[in-house]
């Protein structure tokens, strides 16, 4: 399931992505912290740098909320 969401980073529809952030999160729990560190940080980091505010909040929340899950 993680690449299909990983792919879906890249869709021109903001609640796409938006969702993709929020999915992140609940995936990035089951990972271990090289899955999460290699693969959801990077797209994670990307999304925050998005163009919507909405994407870009949800995958600042995402993110650390998995940075705190992982310390």
């Amino acid at each position: 399931m993680l690449p299909v969401v990983i792919d879906m980073a890249g869709d021109s529809v903001p609640n796409i992505r938006f969702n993709v952030a929020k999915a992140l999160e609940q995936i990035g729990k089951l990972c271990n912290k090289a899955c999460f560190t290699i693969t959801i940080l990077p797209v994670l980091n990307t999304l925050e740098d998005d163009t919507d505010r909405d994407v870009m909040y949800f995958a600042k929340s995402s993110k650390e909320n998995l940075i705190a899950f992982f310390a």
